[in-house]
Order: structure tokens, then sequence, then C-alpha cells
């Protein structure tokens, strides 16, 4: 059992070239204990074990990472230590105070357990997690992670934090977020010296704020390439900030630690969209009514999970989809919309004229994009290594009114590379999201 606590700086102790007793592993993502009738001590599942961490933006946090640390069993000496992070140039980014407990058998139980097998030299992992950190790393880079124990200091291992780049909050990245209910409409971040008070504060989001920026928050593209404060103790270099803040607007990663942000759907907004979209799809509109409806409230596509989302995107000059989306596996997907009363299935269960030209179309565009995936995809601002997989889907009318069985069929059967939706899957979609987002 471990406990994670915070204090204020300490006095660096004498580095030891002793071997050490206590080994950072790394940081995982899950971790669980498990102990059987015959074991002599708990056993430790751990998945997604990594020496690096990787952020969209610097300065970072590390709070709710889990850190892997293995120790001698039974060495009383580092029951109590600090985790100390040193930067690659000698800085120290902050600590971590640590302190194990017991476990529920003691010690000789489990000696006596063993019989002739001895456990004194052997090593026993445990996960510490740091669900708050006291500081952030400020840069990418190596960290060095030492084990203070108010005697001495041991190296135990270092880590890798690396910058990743998102792609460019283009408008269609932004309406890709405007998809995911659990999106942030703003990030605002805050920057600010423990010596003189000297402060940064800096946002970035769907569109610009005045009344932020009139109270000082600066948008972040507007930021200098570094923050100095007044009595140059905190020198951070914005440029990574600035190319990678706008990528917490997305529900799908953890905001920053001590990021402040505003959810770009609350719950009545979202059973708004649901209920005026099932008003107009009893109400017998024009083809185009629907597909404005979704443009203007792309929330409704959020089964799809896009990246980014394209609003009547040119294949070359020969056709016009509704809908484009690029999603997180690199699949593109060509979206036509029809109407709910379009007409689907024939008396003998096949596919309706209406429909199968529908299908028709979407296979022509597909045709076109592999005969000339480089051309198009340049349309798109979209490079050919970004695509791996392109398909189509087709949205037409409605469950009500059909054969249960042929409409199954319908659902379920091979179309090769483009799928079908009714206008209630759509709905059936948003509803369950609606679901999901008020469980959160």
């Amino acid at each position: 059992m471990t406990d994670v606590d915070r204090s204020k700086k300490e006095a660096n102790p004498i580095v030891s070239a002793q071997k050490p007793s206590v080994i950072f592993l790394g940081f995982c993502e899950k971790a669980h204990s498990t102990m059987g009738p015959f074991d002599l001590a708990t056993k430790t599942s751990i998945s997604g074990l990594s020496l690096m961490i990787y952020s969209p933006s610097f300065p970072t946090t590390l709070s709710g990472t889990r850190w892997v640390i293995a120790m001698e069993m039974f060495d009383v000496a580092v029951r109590d230590m600090h985790l100390r992070i040193v930067d690659d140039s000698g800085i120290e980014a902050g600590w971590i105070e640590c302190k194990t407990g017991t476990t529920t058998r003691s010690d000789s139980q489990l000696m006596n357990r063993a019989s002739a097998t001895s456990i004194k030299d052997s090593w026993t992992t445990f996960i510490l997690h740091v669900s708050d950190a006291n500081f952030a790393l400020n840069k990418p880079g190596r960290y060095q992670v030492y084990i203070d124990t108010g005697e001495s200091r041991m190296l135990a291992g270092s880590f890798l934090a690396v910058f990743v780049e998102p792609p460019p909050l283009t408008q269609e990245r932004i309406t890709a977020i405007r998809t995911d209910p659990n999106a942030h409409r703003v990030i605002m971040a805050h920057l600010q010296c423990q010596g003189c008070g000297d402060e940064l504060r800096a946002y970035t989001g769907i569109e610009r704020s005045s009344d932020l920026e009139s109270k000082g928050t600066i948008w972040v593209p507007d930021l200098p390439d570094s923050f100095v404060c007044k009595c140059s103790r905190m020198k951070i270099d914005l440029s990574y900030m600035k190319k990678g803040l706008h990528a917490f607007l997305d529900g799908r990663i953890s905001s920053p630690d001590k990021a402040v942000s505003q959810n770009l759907y609350e719950d009545g907004a979202l059973h708004d969209v649901a209920r005026r979209f099932s008003g107009m799809v009893e109400s017998g509109l024009e083809e185009e009514k629907y597909q404005k409806f979704i443009q203007d409230n792309p929330v409704l596509l959020c089964g799809f999970s896009p990246e980014r989302l394209y609003f009547k995107s040119k294949i070359l000059s020969k056709f016009v989809t509704d809908f484009t989306v690029l999603t997180p596996s690199r699949e593109l997907i060509l979206i036509e919309i029809e109407k709910p009363s379009t007409r689907i299935l024939k008396k003998d269960g096949g596919r309706a004229a209406d429909l199968q030209h529908a299908f028709d179309q979407v296979n022509d565009w597909i045709f076109i994009i592999d005969q000339h995936r480089a051309a198009v995809l340049e349309c798109l601002n979209l490079s050919v290594n970004e695509v791996s997989k392109v398909s189509g889907v087709v949205i037409a009318g409605r469950d009500s009114g059909q054969d249960a069985k042929s409409l199954q069929r319908l659902k379920s059967e091979d179309h090769g590379r483009v799928r079908f939706l009714t206008f209630d899957d759509l709905l059936g979609n948003l509803n369950a999201t609606i679901s999901a987002f008020r469980s959160l």
C-alpha cells in the first residue's frame, strides 16, 4: 500500500554510489494485485508499462500517472522516501513523498510459509498512483528519477517526456471536435512564478473569447515564444503550448493539471438536439434540410468518432459528398444523406431503386478515389499516409414501416465497402451517447 504526499522542496543529500534497493521501472496504464491461497506474497498484474510520457503540450503534468517501483523486500531503510525528478540540465522539476505500509500478513508469517526457500534477497513491486502532482515538466527531454531516503540519494531510473504535435486546429478539426459530447469549448492555462508572483494566462478554444481577452487572458496563437518572469526564475518555452494546447479540447484527452476548461455541451443541449432532430425526421422535409441540421449540429455524427469532418467536400470536379469523415484509425468515410421518407425496401425485400441509386453514387465516389487517391486527398489537405482505408455510408429511410426480417438483413449483409444506416440509427446513436454522457 502506498501514500502520496507533497511538501516543500528540501536540500539535496549526497548521491550514493551503492547498489540501489529501489528501481523505477516505468509508468503503467493499469495494474491490480491478486493473491492466491498458496502465494507467499501478492502478485501484481501490470499493463501498458512504458518509460515514456507523451504530451501534446508543455508544461505538462504527472498527475494521474501510475509509477511502477521495484524494491527489495523488507528493506526498512526505504520505507519512507522521496522520488526526486531532475531534468537533463540538472534542475530539479519537483518531488513526490512516498510512504510504504505493511502487508496484512506479517514478515514472519511469510517466512514460515516459505519453509527452506529464502525470500530475504528477493524484490517486490508496488504501484504509486500520483493523483495530484504539485509540479510540472516544463519541457520535453530525459528526466532522472532519484530515490531520496533522507540520508542518501540513489539513481533509480529515468524516463523520457515526449512532445507529440497534434493536427492543427483547422475548421475541419474544430467541426470534428464538435461531434464529441465530452469536448471542451475552452481550455485555459496558468503559469505563475512562486518567487515573484509574475504570471501568464492563456487560452485556446473552439472560437475566440473577447470576454477572456478583456481580462488579460491571451489567445494561444498570440503568445510570445517564451515566458520569463520578472525575477527570471521561471523561463518557459511557449512554442509547445502554441502548437498543442488545443489538443485538450478533445474530450478523449484528459485536460492538463491546473487547467480550467469549459464544456462544449451541457446535458440539456444534447437533449434539445435529439428532440429537434426527432421532430424533423417525422416532418417529411427536403433532403437539404436534414443535411443543414446535421452540419449545424455535428454531434449527430458522434458515432463515427471523427478526427476531421468535412462538409460538401469535392471529389475532383466530378462529385461532392454530403459529409466526409477521417477517423482516428485513418479511415476516410464518405457519407451520403438521403431523406427519412426514402423508400429503402421493395416488396420482395431487396433494395428499393432510390436506395440502390444512393449506394451506386457512393461506390462511384470510392472508385474515383481509388483511381486518383493522391489528387483527391490533396483537395482535403490530407497526405496519402494519413488515409489507410476508404469506405462509404448511406443514411436513408426509417426503421418503422419496414418488414423486420428484410430490414435486419439489409443492415447486416455485406455491401462491400458501403455501410447502411437509417435515420433511426443516427438518432439512436445520439441517444445512447446522451445516456453515456449523463453517467459520467
